[in-house]
């Protein structure tokens, strides 16, 4: 489980282990990322089942590309 939060709000994230291996750096704290997936609304609390995840780079982190 993580959380993603913007300024508005958070929301619990469930990742299984195959989305993490195929894009492990988008794992770390403080990342900016795009998260597509299903919404869960079991128990009354909604969470995210994420089915992919893409990290989005900073204008400073392309430029070294």
């Amino acid at each position: 489980f993580l959380s993603l939060e913007d300024l508005t709000d958070k929301i619990e994230v469930v990742v299984f282990p195959g989305i993490i291996q195929r894009n492990p750096s988008a794992f770390q704290e403080n990342k900016i990322v795009l998260v597509s997936g299903r919404v869960d609304l079991r128990d009354g609390v909604p969470k995210l089942i994420c089915e992919e995840i893409e990290e989005i780079l900073e204008k400073e982190e392309i430029t070294e590309l």
